[in-house]
């Protein structure tokens, strides 16, 4: 029969993990740093539920773990840890079969003197040698990976005197610390103040570790940030033109396969004659905004590529009457026939004159 935990929220607990018939589970400093790594993954992956790990101990073949749950109990995040890193151990040493002894052993700390006692039991515990025959404290790789998060840091105007120090220590370790306490204002004298530190630097580490693992994704797949919702550089201008960028060095190269693909499988011989074809529409990905649109549009009207009815079309509007008619500048003419022109419009200018006056004159070439 399952044995039900205790558990609610806020509820702080002391986690035990030991490897199976006391086998060793870590082996060397690779094995230890990929254990803790799993950690910081197990909780960024459950970061809705809140999960803390006040402090750690790794050591051969069993894991000493101090956790403070939040809205869900340790289930889901032991789970996590313990798949994640056997998956890699096996792997690793072509081990087969259960890494870890049962799923975990954890104990509910319910008072002050649990939450201080048993972190420096276990260190005593890992210090003596007797427990673990062969085991070298100087060896950095056995030493008790052992972490107090630092909450924030008291700052002076001036230099605390040895009184003063050793007065403050007193003071915040009997008012201010353990679950009791928790809560309580605090009162500094001096001048000092109290700066909660917001984030850790492990903590920022691994916040852009988890961002460059995106754009390492993007690079693969030759997708713009904007696309998988990393807005953190992007502005309205770039997301335009990355956005250009994708479909033309993107998705282009698709759309052109596509396109030969469908145009040698789908279509017959008569209608290749007939010159039928496929073609990707992607003039609408390609749209600017309204203002480039508009002064490309005036441009095509003025210089007389492009007619009225040209421009609605683009802009998935209903042509008009009278609307298929180009414009010509009165400054522009065909190459080469300018003196024609010249000479045509002195003819004219001579018989509207004559029409006038009656008079008659000579033109002269």
């Amino acid at each position: 029969m399952t044995r039900k935990r205790e558990w609610y929220e806020g509820a702080v607990y002391h986690v035990t993990v030991r490897g199976n018939r006391r086998n060793d589970t870590f082996r060397d400093k690779e094995d230890f740093e990929y254990y803790l790594n799993t950690i910081e993954e197990a909780l960024f992956y459950y970061i809705q539920f809140n999960y803390k790990v006040i402090c750690y101990c790794l050591m051969d073949n069993h894991v000493h773990l101090m956790i403070k749950t939040d809205i869900e109990p340790l289930g889901k995040l032991m789970g996590r840890i313990s798949a994640s890193y056997t998956r890699y151990f096996n792997k690793k040493y072509n081990y087969i079969g259960h890494l870890f002894q049962d799923r975990y052993f954890s104990e509910l700390i319910k008072s002050d003197e649990q939450m201080l006692v048993a972190p420096k039991v276990r260190q005593e515990t890992f210090d003596g040698k007797d427990f673990y025959p062969g085991f070298l404290v100087s060896d950095p790789m056995r030493e008790a990976h052992l972490l107090i998060e630092p909450r924030g840091i008291f700052q002076y105007p001036n230099e605390l005197g040895d009184e003063a120090f050793q007065r403050l220590k007193k003071d915040i370790t009997k008012n201010y610390t353990g679950l009791s306490n928790a809560g309580v204002p605090m009162i500094l004298e001096g001048g000092g103040q109290f700066k909660e530190i917001t984030m850790k630097l492990t903590d920022g580490q691994f916040i852009e570790s988890k961002r460059f693992r995106i754009e390492d994704v993007c690079r693969m797949f030759r997708v713009p940030l904007h696309l998988v919702q990393d807005l953190t550089r992007a502005t309205n201008n770039n997301i335009e033109h990355q956005s250009l960028g994708f479909i033309m060095y993107t998705m282009l190269p698709w759309f052109k396969r596509w396109e030969e693909n469908l145009n040698l499988q789908l279509l017959s011989p008569e209608s290749k004659r007939k010159n039928r074809y496929f073609q990707f529409n992607i003039s609408g990905l390609l749209r600017g905004d309204i203002k480039s649109r508009y002064e490309a549009y005036e441009q095509g009207r003025q210089w007389g590529w492009l007619f009225v009815n040209d421009i609605r079309r683009f802009e998935n509007m209903n042509p008009i009457e009278n609307g298929d008619r180009y414009l010509e500048p009165l400054n522009m003419s065909e190459a080469g026939k300018q003196q024609e022109q010249l000479k045509a419009l002195r003819e004219e200018v001579f018989n509207l004159t004559q029409r006038l006056y009656g008079r008659t004159y000579s033109v002269q070439g």
